[in-house]
């Protein structure tokens, strides 16, 4: 197995299938077309740079096995290694672009802690109740 880091100036990660943007499938678009990521090795701690690079908090679980249904197209990473400090998933180890062992039924997922748009809300009513506040 060959894992390095690759970098990807246009591709972009989302979650798709899930209840909200902050959990689901991961899939990369990439040059217009859309891809997956292969369950093999994949735990929190890459969930935990995923969630971060959404802005979705934390990592609360790393789906695999599609749990959040296959994806179509192609498989983008495989053997996908990271310490859980990278800003982007495509800074962390893996087996190089579009080469994997997989199917779609292999395909990781992520659940994140926070709903999106939750810690605006709470920053705006923190402001909101300091502002006000007869202190």
């Amino acid at each position: 197995m060959i894992l390095y880091p690759f970098f990807l100036a246009d591709a972009t990660i989302s979650l798709v299938n899930g209840r909200n943007r902050c959990e689901g499938r991961v899939e990369i678009s990439h040059s217009g077309d859309q891809g997956t990521v292969c369950d093999d090795n994949w735990d929190l701690r890459d969930a935990e740079v995923v969630c971060r690079q959404l802005g979705c908090g934390f990592a609360v679980a790393a789906t695999s096995s599609a749990s959040f249904g296959p994806g179509i197209g192609s498989i983008y990473l495989d053997n996908v290694t990271c310490t859980g400090s990278e800003a982007s998933l495509l800074q962390c180890d893996h087996n190089g672009w579009g080469n994997h062992n997989c199917h779609h039924r292999e395909d990781a997922g992520v659940v994140c802690s926070v709903l999106p748009g939750y810690q605006s809300q709470k920053t705006a009513l923190q402001t909101h109740f300091h502002q006000h506040s007869p202190i």
